[in-house]
C-alpha cells in the first residue's frame, strides 16, 4: 500500500478503479523479496564529504557507495517495466479502516465506498470489500456494508479452507451478523438483535481437510459468539452469551443468569488459538443487582469442556480486576489491562499474571503469531515473547530519514500502523510481516527485529 489517507478527505471520483487513468498513491503494489529484500531499482545519493570538508561524489568501491537510497526509479511510473514494482489494486487501500488478507492467491481487502446517497452525499464513510488475484487480475466488488463508521472490529475474513472464505460483518445500523461467501456472494444473516460480537479472528486455512478450523481446536474456532439483550428487559440488566456455527448449523445459548432485573451482563472479550494447539473463548460476567455492580469474573470455553459447556456448572478463573478495568484478550495468554501488556497462565481455576511485559502504554496490538506479540506504542513498533519483556524494532537509522543539515539531527516522522499484516497459511512457518508507513517509507517488519525500507520517491 504506497500511502494513506484520511476518509473524511475523499471526494468523489478519487476512489474509480483506475481513476482519472492513474495509479492511485494508497492502492496496493507488490514487489518480489528476495532473502528478506525487495527487488527494485533505487536511486542513491552518493554526494558528500572528504575529510578536508570539500564536497565529493562518492565512486564504486567508496565507504558508503549506494547506501543512501532517496528514491525509487519511476515512482510516478508505477506498474511501468523496469523498477521492480507491480500495480496490483489501483483503489483506495490504504485509509482509516485498512485491512486485507491473503488465502490461497486471493487477495481481499477494504476500500471506502465511493457513490452518493440520494441527497448528494458521498458515502465514503461505508466500506466496499473487494477480492482480486494476487497479479491484479478478476477484480470484483464482493460487498458494501449497510452500516457507516465500522471498525475493524466489527468485520474479519474468516477461512476454513481455500474454497470456504467468508466474510463477516457486524452490522450495526440494524444490529445483524452477515457471513458473506467470498465467492458467490451470498449474503446470510447468522443472528440479528445483537448487541456485542467478538469473531475468531483467525486467517490461517489448511489444505488438509483434517485440519480444517471446524475440526481443529474442539471447534471453538468455528464460532462467532454474542450477546442479545432479555427481551422482557426494561432497563436491560443483564443479557445472554449465544454462539453460532459459521458453517451451518443453529445458535445456541450458552450462558445466562439471574433475572432481567437483577441478572448478570455477559461479554464476549475473545476467541483465540493457544500455541499448544488448543484454543480457547474468553468472556466476563458481570452480576448487576439495580444500580450495583460486581466485579468482572472470567470464564474460559476450551477444546475440552466446548460440546458440554454449561455455564452455570462452570469454575469461573481468579482474575482480580476492578468493576472499571478494561481488559482485552489476544492469542496465547497475551492480554491487555488499561492497556498494559501482560501475560497469562491457566492453572486450574486461578489466572497467574506474569511481570508487565512492557511499561510503555500499548496504543494498539498488530499481531500475535504463535508465541510472539507485535503491538505498536507511539511511533513505535515492539515485539514481546511469552513471559519476555518486549523490545523495540523500529530503530530508525539516520541514513534512512530526513537529517537536518546545521543539527545533524534525524527528524523521525510518525508512523501510521499497519498498513497490512499479512499471516502465514495455516501449517507453514514463519512470523507475519508487517507493514507500516510514514511520510517517507513504507517499512516491513520481519521477526528478527529487522526493518526493510521501500521508500518513495
Amino acid at each position: 500500500i504506497g500511502d494513506s489517507v484520511a476518509t473524511t478527505e475523499i471526494k468523489y471520483g478519487d476512489n474509480e478503479y483506475y481513476a482519472h487513468g492513474k495509479m492511485h498513491d494508497a492502492g496496493i503494489f507488490r514487489v518480489k523479496i528476495e532473502d528478506s529484500q525487495p527487488v527494485l531499482t533505487y536511486e542513491y545519493d552518493n554526494n558528500s564529504v572528504n575529510d578536508a570538508g570539500e564536497k565529493i561524489t562518492l565512486q564504486p568501491g567508496d565507504d558508503g557507495y549506494n547506501s543512501v537510497v532517496v528514491g525509487v526509479n519511476d515512482w510516478d511510473n508505477i506498474g511501468e517495466k523496469g523498477n521492480g514494482i507491480e500495480a496490483v489494486v489501483p483503489k483506495i487501500a490504504g485509509h482509516d479502516q485498512a485491512a486485507m488478507w491473503v488465502f490461497g492467491q486471493t487477495l481481499i481487502y477494504v476500500s471506502p465506498h465511493n457513490r452518493y446517497d440520494n441527497r448528494g452525499n458521498l458515502l465514503s464513510n461505508y466500506l466496499d470489500f473487494f477480492r482480486v488475484d494476487l497479479n491484479g487480475e478478476h477484480h470484483d466488488l464482493i460487498y458494501t456494508t449497510e452500516s457507516a463508521d465500522l471498525t475493524t472490529d466489527n468485520f474479519t475474513v474468516w477461512a476454513d479452507s481455500v474454497s470456504d472464505i467468508y466474510l463477516l460483518v457486524h452490522e450495526t445500523e440494524n444490529n445483524a451478523i452477515n457471513k458473506i461467501n467470498i465467492k458467490d456472494k451470498k449474503v446470510t444473516t447468522l443472528a440479528e438483535d445483537v448487541v456485542d460480537v467478538t469473531f475468531p479472528k483467525n486467517t490461517h486455512y489448511s489444505q488438509n481437510t483434517n485440519e480444517t478450523l471446524d475440526k481443529v481446536y474442539g471447534g471453538v474456532m468455528s464460532y462467532v459468539y454474542y450477546t442479545k439483550a432479555r427481551e422482557e428487559s426494561d432497563n436491560n440488566l443483564g443479557n445472554i452469551l449465544y454462539r453460532c456455527p459459521i458453517k451451518a448449523g443453529e445458535a445456541e445459548k450458552i450462558a445466562s443468569e439471574g433475572s432481567a432485573t437483577e441478572g448478570t451482563t455477559f461479554k464476549p472479550l475473545a476467541v483465540t488459538p493457544l500455541a499448544n494447539g488448543n484454543a480457547q473463548f474468553v468472556f466476563s460476567a458481570q452480576p448487576v443487582n439495580g444500580d450495583d455492580k460486581a466485579s468482572k469474573d472470567l470464564y474460559l470455553i476450551t477444546n475440552e469442556n466446548m460440546n458440554q459447556y454449561n455455564f452455570e456448572d462452570s469454575v469461573k478463573i481468579t482474575w482480580g480486576t476492578n468493576v472499571a478495568d478494561e481488559i482485552k484478550i489476544y492469542a496465547n495468554g497475551f492480554c491487555t489491562i488499561n492497556n498494559q501488556l501482560r501475560y497469562y497462565e491457566i492453572n486450574g481455576a486461578d489466572m497467574i499474571f506474569k511481570e508487565s511485559l512492557l511499561t510503555a502504554t500499548v496504543d494498539k496490538v498488530l499481531a500475535v503469531y504463535g508465541n510472539t506479540i507485535y503491538v505498536q506504542s507511539g511511533n513505535t513498533v515492539w515485539k514481546a515473547g511469552l513471559n519476555q519483556t518486549a523490545n523495540s524494532i523500529s530503530v530508525v537509522p539516520a541514513s534512512e530519514d530526513s537529517t537536518d543539515e546545521d543539527t545533524e539531527t534525524t527528524t523521525e516522522a510518525s508512523l501510521t500502523l499497519p498498513l497490512a499484516i499479512l499471516y502465514q497459511p495455516h501449517g507453514a512457518t514463519g512470523d507475519p510481516m508487517i507493514f507500516a508507513q510514514d511520510a517517507n517509507h513504507i517499512r516491513l517488519y520481519t521477526s528478527n527485529g529487522k526493518v526493510n525500507y521501500l521508500k518513495f520517491k
